[in-house]
């Protein structure tokens, strides 16, 4: 291959100036360039001169000059030019002047021949910008092949290149995270009243709403009942109402603080420029780290924010989970939490949506699948006789509220069919349809959304939501068009569409 990236160039080359040497071999005559012919003059033509000559009138011959008249010096006559005008008009006396153009044709009946000298066409106005081009025609080539040549020994050295280096890079710059799923005991219940109001009013909220919030909560009484008996009213110091609607603001106050201190710790996963190692909801958490001394960093500052208010964090209910590929090989080392080693878990139910290692969605798809084939059974059985409106509404509340759905991104596609078919066979158990009857067709009579019409409905929803939030993750997310959620909601319009 180097002999011949060598040699193609050379020999281009070559052949460029031996063409060139050639066209300058070719030796041309003299007559190549001539405008006319020299015909043989026959004795008719010969004779026809011979009476153009004989009619020419006789001129008067010029007198002879002085001998002493016009005499200068020798080194006068270069410098002076005479002209006479007797003879301004001689040339039209001159016979060979007009040869070959006599008042009549000549009497011969043979074809004059013409002779066309074989001239090369070069378009240009001198021959040396020819031998250019085509210098620069030859040289273009011998580039072309070059370049054609590299690449293919480049792309050939590459693919070897990375073919005996793929396991390397795969065990060593595989992307890893680690995801801990901290359980806080009790946590409602622990929440220090004046530390709360303390909060709220550093956060630069008025005075009178923390006064209300404050007597409301001095003004409760709790009472406990056991066997029957109840206890004398007791007044508490901690705790947030469970069920109530203000519980899960105010506990997010409370443990706004840990989210700033984690923040600062600069430890964290980064998605699209933005730094990321804590998910909170409530008393839900969730921390990611990509390595396991960032994860016990994070611990650390968890741990010390408990003691500091009143928090217990349970380590029988935490575990943690690593996310890599197949082939990565992680170092298992343990993760301690409060003096217990947490463990690791391959599957976890967060916020009722199950997350596996493999970051796969067959195992939610299921259980909504199965879900939705128990609220199906349950209206079918009860509802029998209700009229064909009572039933639409019914299917609409209870089936198509299929939760986490436009989360789905990465899962089979047996696993979609299945749930595709159950939700349509839901239909047809509630309102006793033929299995056999077509389901766009059932559905766009009963008025009432497809699968695929609830998919983009529900993506769609959840798209609008995210590009009107300004929190800092899912502004992330909305900076990242390539993510596969976005390509999964893009896939469901475009399949639409088409």
């Amino acid at each position: 291959m180097k002999i011949s990236s060598v040699l193609v160039p050379v020999v281009l080359v070559l052949c460029g100036v031996l063409v060139t040497q050639a066209y300058e071999d070719v030796a041309l005559e003299d007559d190549d360039f001539a405008e006319f012919e020299q015909f043989d003059a026959e004795d008719d033509n010969a004779n026809d001169v011979a009476d153009f000559e004989t009619a020419e009138p006789s001129l008067p011959k010029p007198k002879p000059a002085a001998p002493d008249q016009f005499q200068s010096s020798p080194e006068a006559e270069d410098d002076i030019l005479v002209e006479d005008e007797d003879n301004e008009f001689e040339h039209f006396q001159d016979p060979e002047e007009f040869e070959g153009f006599q008042d009549t044709p000549p009497k011969t009946s043979e074809q004059p021949k013409i002779t066309i000298s074989k001239v090369p066409i070069t378009g240009r106005p001198r021959w040396d910008a020819y031998w250019l081009e085509g210098a620069l025609c030859v040289l273009l080539g011998a580039y072309a092949l070059a370049y054609l040549a590299g690449r293919a020994r480049n792309t050939a050295l590459a693919t070897n290149l990375l073919k005996l280096h793929k396991p390397l890079l795969e065990d060593n710059f595989t992307l890893v995270v680690y995801a801990c799923f901290l359980d806080l005991s009790k946590a409602f219940d622990r929440v220090a009243h004046e530390q709360l109001w303390n909060k709220i009013e550093n956060r630069g909220a008025p005075t009178a709403i923390v006064k209300v919030l404050s007597a409301w909560y001095k003004a409760q009484r709790n009472v406990v009942r056991w066997n029957g008996v109840l206890s004398e009213p007791v007044g508490l110091s901690c705790g947030v109402r469970q069920g109530g609607s203000m519980s899960p603001v105010l506990f997010n106050l409370y443990m706004d603080d840990l989210n700033k201190q984690l923040t600062q710790t600069q430890v964290g996963c980064s998605m699209h420029g933005t730094m990321v190692n804590n998910i909170c909801y409530a008393d839900d958490m969730v921390l990611l780290a990509p390595s396991i001394s960032a994860m016990r960093e994070l611990l650390s500052v968890c741990e010390k924010y408990a003691d500091d208010h009143n928090m217990q964090y349970n380590a029988d209910k935490s575990e943690y989970m690593i996310f890599q590929s197949e082939n990565t090989p992680t170092t298992d080392l343990p993760l301690i939490l409060k003096g217990e080693t947490l463990q690791r878990a391959e599957e976890v139910k967060y916020l009722g949506h199950i997350i596996n290692s493999r970051l796969s969605d067959d195992a939610d798809i299921e259980r909504q699948r199965r879900a939705v084939t128990v609220r199906a059974n349950m209206l079918a059985r009860r509802f029998q006789r209700c009229s064909g409106e009572v039933k639409r509404q019914l299917f609409l509340t209870y089936c198509t509220s299929v939760y986490t759905v436009e989360l789905w991104s990465s899962h089979t596609v047996e696993a979609m069919r299945r749930m595709r078919v159950q939700y349509n066979h839901a239909w047809r158990a509630l309102f006793r349809l033929p299995y056999h009857c077509s389901a766009s067709g059932m559905f766009a009579a009963g008025r009432a959304p497809g699968w695929a019409a609830l998919l983009r409905r529900r993506s769609a929803s959840t798209r609008a939501v995210i590009f009107a939030s300004d929190n800092p993750i899912l502004c992330a997310v909305r900076q990242w068009p390539e993510s596969p959620l976005h390509d999964t909601w893009r896939k469901y319009h475009v399949s639409f569409l088409r």
